[in-house]
Formats: C-alpha cells, sequence, structure tokens
C-alpha cells in the first residue's frame, strides 16, 4: 500500500510539474508584440539565440543563462530517451522485484524527464525569441521550420509514454521521428544544403543517441546485474562502434556544410568548441575499442572504464548543447562609413566585415565643376600588419542609393567576394583622382562607428 502510495503521490507531482512549465511557457509566448513574422524568421537564420556573440562587456542575462542550461538538459534527456528505446530489442528485461527496477520503470523515467525538459527549453527559448524580435508565439512555432521542429518535438513527447506499452517495432519508429523532427531545426536548417544537412543531422543524432542510451544502460546493469551488463556488452559492442564512428563522420561533414566560410574554422569561438567536442569523441573511439576488447575476451569492464565513458558522453552532449547555440560565423557586423567634405563626399559600406568572403560598395560625389572621376582605388590592409595589403577590383554600377547632394555627382562601384585571409583591424585606403587631376586619399578603419581621416 505504502509503494501504491508513492507511486500515486509522484504521478501527481510530475503531471503538476507539467501543467506548471506549460503554464510558464504559455504566458512568456503571449507577451510578444505583433509586429509580423519576418522578424522571428531572422533570429533563426541568425544562428544565435544564446547572447554569447554579443558585446562580451554585456555579459549573459538570466534568461540566456537558463537557456543554456535548460539547453544542455534537453540535448541529454532527449539522445538518452531515443537511445534507450532503439536498443529495446537488445536490452535485458528486468522485473519490477529486481534491485534496480524494473526496465519498464526506467524506460517510463526517461520518458518524463524528456517530457519536462522538452517544456522547459522550448518554452524559455520560444520566450526568448518572442522578446528579442517582438513577434507573437503563433509566428514563432508556426512560422519557421524550428519553430514546427519544437511543435513536432513536444507532441512526440506526450506520445511517447503510450509508445511504451506497445510493441519495440513502434518503439523504435517514435525515436526515429524524434530525431528525425530535431535533425530539422538549429544550423543544419541554415546549412548551404538543408535537406542535405538535415539527412546528416539525423545520422549525427542517432549514432549520439545510441551510443549515450547504451552507454546509460551498460552502467545501470555494471551496478545491479554484472551478468547482465557482460551479455548486453556483447550485443552493444558492434553498435557502440558504428555510433562513435558515425558520429565522428557525420559531425565533420555537417561542420562542413554549416560554416560558411572554411577560414571561419579559425577565427570563431564555435570552432573552437568544435575541435575540444572533436577531442572528446577521438577519446570515445578510443575507449569503444578498449571495451570492444573486453567483449571479445568475455571479460566484464572495470567500473572506472565505465564511468570514464559516461563521462565522455557527458561532456560530449553538454559541448553539443554549447555548439547549437553558437554561431558558426564570426561575431562581427557589417560596416557603414559615410563622410562629408567640400571636395569629395563618400559612402563606404562592407558586409560581413570580417574573415572570409565579404561584399564591398562604394559611392563617391565629385563636385559638378571637376566632373566624373577619372581613377578611384580602394586598397585593404591590416593596420597589425601594414605589408598585407590588396587592392579591391571595383566595378562601376548604376546608382542606387537614391542620396544627391546639390552641385556633386555621384559614381558607385561594387566588388563581390572580396576575402579577407584573417582577423584584425583592417583599414581601407581609398583614392580618388577627379576628372582636372586632383588627388584625393582617404583612410576609413572598419570598425563600428569609425571615423575617417583625410590628408
Amino acid at each position: 500500500m505504502a509503494s501504491k502510495a508513492a507511486d500515486f503521490v509522484r504521478g501527481r507531482l510530475f503531471f503538476l510539474s507539467i501543467t506548471s512549465i506549460a503554464v510558464i511557457a504559455l504566458a512568456s509566448g503571449l507577451v510578444g508584440t505583433p509586429t509580423g513574422y519576418a522578424a522571428s524568421d531572422a533570429l533563426w537564420l541568425a544562428h544565435d539565440h544564446s547572447g554569447m556573440h554579443r558585446d562580451g562587456n554585456a555579459g549573459m542575462t538570466v534568461q540566456q543563462f537558463m537557456l543554456g542550461i535548460t539547453r544542455i538538459l534537453y540535448v541529454a534527456a532527449l539522445l538518452l530517451a531515443a537511445g534507450i528505446m532503439l536498443l529495446r530489442p537488445i536490452t535485458p528485461d528486468l522485473q519490477q522485484t529486481h534491485p534496480l527496477r524494473s526496465t519498464a520503470y526506467w524506460q517510463l523515467t526517461a520518458m518524463r524527464i524528456l517530457l519536462l525538459a522538452v517544456l522547459a527549453y522550448t518554452g524559455i527559448h520560444a520566450a526568448y525569441v518572442i522578446h528579442e524580435g517582438g513577434v507573437v508565439w503563433t509566428d514563432v512555432i508556426f512560422g519557421t521550420m524550428q519553430g514546427r521542429a519544437w511543435a513536432s518535438i513536444v507532441v512526440l513527447s506526450f506520445i511517447g509514454f503510450p509508445i511504451l506499452r506497445l510493441s519495440t517495432s513502434f518503439g523504435i519508429l517514435w525515436a526515429l521521428s524524434l530525431l528525425l523532427a530535431e535533425s530539422w531545426g538549429g544550423h543544419a536548417a541554415g546549412s548551404s544544403s538543408p535537406v542535405a544537412g538535415a539527412a546528416l543531422n539525423a545520422i549525427h543524432l542517432a549514432s549520439a543517441s545510441l551510443w549515450s542510451g547504451g552507454a546509460a544502460i551498460l552502467l545501470l546493469l555494471w551496478y545491479g546485474e554484472r551478468k547482465e551488463s557482460g551479455r548486453f556488452l556483447e550485443r552493444f559492442m558492434q553498435l557502440l562502434w558504428w555510433s562513435v564512428s558515425g558520429l565522428a563522420v557525420s559531425g565533420a561533414i555537417l561542420a562542413i556544410l554549416i560554416v560558411p566560410d572554411r577560414i571561419y574554422f579559425l577565427h570563431t569561438p564555435w570552432s573552437i568548441w568544435l575541435l575540444l567536442k572533436l577531442a572528446i569523441v577521438l577519446a570515445a573511439m578510443m575507449t569503444a575499442t578498449m571495451l570492444r576488447r573486453y567483449a571479445a575476451a568475455r571479460q566484464l569492464p572495470s567500473g572506472a572504464l565505465l564511468k570514464w565513458q559516461g563521462t565522455l558522453i557527458g561532456a560530449v552532449l553538454a559541448v553539443t548543447a554549447i555548439l547549437s547555440l553558437l554561431s558558426p560565423s564570426p561575431p562581427v557586423e557589417p560596416f557603414r562609413h559615410h563622410e562629408m567634405g567640400t571636395e569629395l563626399h563618400y559612402t563606404l559600406e562592407v558586409t560581413l566585415n570580417g574573415p572570409g568572403p565579404n561584399d564591398i560598395m562604394l559611392a563617391v560625389w565629385l563636385p559638378e565643376e571637376t566632373g566624373d572621376p577619372w581613377e578611384v582605388a580602394l586598397e585593404l590592409y591590416r593596420k597589425e600588419q601594414p605589408s598585407s595589403g590588396f587592392t579591391v577590383q571595383l566595378s562601376p554600377r548604376e546608382r542606387t542609393s537614391g542620396y544627391s547632394f546639390p552641385g556633386f555627382g555621384e559614381t558607385q562601384f561594387v566588388s563581390s567576394g572580396v576575402r579577407l585571409p584573417g582577423s584584425g583591424t583592417w583599414t581601407a585606403k581609398l583614392s580618388v583622382i577627379d576628372g582636372v587631376g586632383g588627388k584625393h586619399i582617404r583612410e576609413i578603419e572598419l570598425s563600428g562607428g569609425s571615423k575617417g581621416r583625410s590628408r
């Protein structure tokens, strides 16, 4: 009776927690100002909802901190729940009288944790996007790819409970559907090939879920049923090796698709975390090799080795969550500078204004009495290394700015795909020779709010 009463209380507390989180998420979503879909869509395309790429002096808000924490828990819960369901065919069927409780108990616990994590993360993340973008919650959920992926995951999280009572095939189908829904969100949706990115992301997530779910089951069995842990290891060993290998290969290809330019691998916080994840996965492959030797020899692995594998899994899940909150593009802002003068007006725009390919627009206004410019040259060089300078190939284009200054004539130039080979403080040197032979030189530092200077 006492056991039934305890289960009844736990069940009521669980559903009370679900209700509370759902109410908070809904209340957060209703505070948005209905200013349209475009703002929320732009936030998703920016791929940076953590605030970690903003001004370093601004710090991180409580909401951004909660977003990071819940993201880590969300990733861990999703991969563990999916992995446990995928591995149901080879998981020992422990009964309720077992000291570890029944296998069904742990599957139910994983499903409960998943639902709580999904509601907490999607609620906080949706509220953050609504607040930043000034949009209504319906635009976020139904008007963006990420929002539709969220809605699918929330529905699947509720469906998971009755799925536990159905056959193993339904459980595997549910787990694959959950991973497929998650694969359409995040950086994969913004890759150069969204379909290929989603497919690779699904493989990546499936590999991670098999690895993490199998390791969790193995660790539980090792503590409570050593003989069953050995049997499970033999069945799981082949899957373990392929899952870790699939995690590494799919992750590497996915990174190439996600990053807009290879040079970003050297100039972004995202790339540093990616290298850390790669090192952890390589360590996991070495651990898998050691476990494979134990399985081949029909020996039980040591507890230290299993704990080390669990530590690696926790580290990979945390780093994966952080990577999903960072942008693979460098933390830069487009540059625009306009300067007026008695002999020359000019506007210089540089987008992206960072390492890799950039688009440049230059507009020059000269007094009508001097005529059109005879020569216009633009040179870029790094302040720390003046010898790194190069000349930008400018092409004239028709006037599109719409600005006019009485007594001045305008000429516009553009250049696409101008590669800045590295970070640092870049300076633009503008040289203009007017129609009567007058030479005008300006130097502009490509940083926010910089001032041009003449000489």
